[in-house]
């Protein structure tokens, strides 16, 4: 409906206002929507100076499943800010493909012990029949010349899902479910059902910003530690 599309486009141009925790807020709604409509202004999003607003754009396109985003993914992995990366990374797992294992291979020279884990996990995803052995000849490495259980532990756990991905039942399976794959169609929300999705992001938006009920040592969104008015990774 035309009210639908109204509310919908307040909330889209409410990702550049100037105030920080509005486009935090205007993030949330758009990561609960998914909607493709909002993939351009989610990759400019990326672009903005609030570590949460850019991190929390990259979940959204991870959700929508767009490729459009992938150039951008890229770019942030070659230049964008190390904390970021590990996001990037995921959300590239989700959407990349082969075409991108040259810059995810790069990052396992990272010196950051989060950065590699979750590039191997993303190699373990995006790898082809062309440079599987390539690609596990790199893991291979990861696990035997690091001391760090972690960074082994992930290593295996990678080759494991490389070889479940190329196993001959794997191939076979993949096949099929493809050829009866039905094209990915976007679901509009009626007016109702947005405005329902707009309350309960501001709601759980206005918790999530409210340091004063958070203590130190407590964890947002699974991956943020806060501390002394502060989250940090």
């Amino acid at each position: 409906t035309r009210r639908s599309s109204d509310l919908y486009s307040s909330v889209l141009a409410l990702v550049k206002d100037q105030d920080a925790d509005i486009r935090r807020a205007a993030i949330e709604i758009l990561n609960q929507t998914k909607d493709e409509r909002a993939v351009n202004h989610l990759i400019e999003a990326t672009h903005d100076k609030d570590w949460w607003v850019s991190e929390r754009a990259i979940d959204a396109l991870s959700e929508i499943g767009s490729r459009k985003a992938v150039p951008r993914l890229v770019e942030m992995l070659q230049t964008g800010n190390a904390r970021s990366m590990p996001v990037v990374l995921r959300a590239l797992g989700k959407l990349g493909d082969h075409k991108i294992i040259d810059p995810v291979l790069q990052s396992l020279t990272r010196p950051e012990k989060e950065i590699r884990i979750e590039a191997m996990s993303t190699l373990a995803k995006i790898a082809d029949e062309r440079r599987i052995e390539h690609i596990r000849v790199q893991l291979q490495a990861q696990q035997a010349n690091n001391s760090d259980a972690t960074i082994q532990q992930a290593a295996i756990q990678a080759l494991q899902q490389l070889d479940t991905r190329y196993s001959a039942s794997a191939v076979v399976a993949n096949k099929k479910a493809a050829q009866f794959a039905e094209p990915a169609k976007t679901l509009l929300m009626d007016n109702r059902e947005l405005e329902a999705v707009v309350k309960s992001a501001e709601v759980a938006q206005a918790q999530k910003l409210d340091i004063a009920t958070l203590k130190p040592g407590d964890i947002i969104e699974g991956r943020y530690k806060f501390k002394i008015g502060r989250a940090h990774v």
